[in-house]
């Protein structure tokens, strides 16, 4: 597994977006509620070069999963499978209004039956808190 998590701020709304690639057959998921530790904090620049505001969750790659939380979204990657992967790519392109507080995992799974090179990433930015709609 190739595991990313996310602990959003107890302020303000993280909305995010989701990418993975593998080399073969793969299984994307997204999780709320999972129970993570360890792994390494990723700093999360500001892409507004000119701010000085810093994201105040807690992003890590590769942490210690000892409970995924619920599935709120799963993915199957067809990419192929040993000598015949070719590879694969997928996005959850739908933007995630994510709660507050709560840990969050995304998860790439290669089933290709051979080592693979993976991609796991998330592009993410935090709004002011908006009134719930109808969608």
């Amino acid at each position: 597994n190739l595991d990313m998590s996310i602990l959003t701020p107890s302020t303000g709304l993280v909305h995010m977006t989701i990418e993975a690639a593998c080399g073969g057959d793969a299984d994307l998921l997204f999780y709320e509620g999972a129970t993570v530790s360890g792994g390494t904090v990723d700093l999360t620049p500001n892409h507004k070069r000119t701010s000085s505001n810093v994201f105040a969750g807690v992003m890590r790659t590769e942490p210690s999963v000892s409970a995924t939380g619920a599935v709120l979204s799963s993915q199957f990657m067809p990419g192929g499978q040993r000598s015949q992967a070719q590879g694969a790519a997928a996005d959850f392109s739908l933007e995630w209004i994510l709660k507050k507080s709560t840990t969050y995992l995304i998860r790439l799974t290669n089933r290709s039956g051979q080592a693979k090179r993976a991609s796991l990433g998330c592009n993410h930015y935090t709004s002011p808190d908006i009134a719930d709609s109808l969608h």
